[in-house]
């Protein structure tokens, strides 16, 4: 990868990040289901486009995706199999 998409997928990450920190989960494995589907919500209400909602999503996704290589804290759902992550 370049490092401008690096910096563009860590920026997504961190906004899921700081999201779920201000529900209250401080920990991936904290995150449930509804938090998820809440995510989408928030996604959806933003003022984005539609590649950057898909953005948004693919970088919460990859906490699942990696969670193999996360040993102390794992995503325990995974949010493509929600199906209101399907909605754009």
């Amino acid at each position: 990868l370049k490092q401008v998409s690096i910096r563009i997928a860590f920026s997504h990450v961190k906004k899921f990040l700081d999201w779920s920190h201000g529900r209250g989960r401080c920990t991936l494995a904290a995150i449930t289901r509804e938090d998820l589907v809440d995510y989408q919500q928030w996604v959806l209400l933003t003022d984005l486009s539609p590649t950057q909602r898909g953005m948004h999503r693919r970088a919460a996704r990859l906490f699942w995706v990696f969670r193999d290589a996360l040993h102390t804290d794992r995503l325990t759902v995974d949010p493509q199999r929600l199906q209101a992550w399907h909605n754009h």
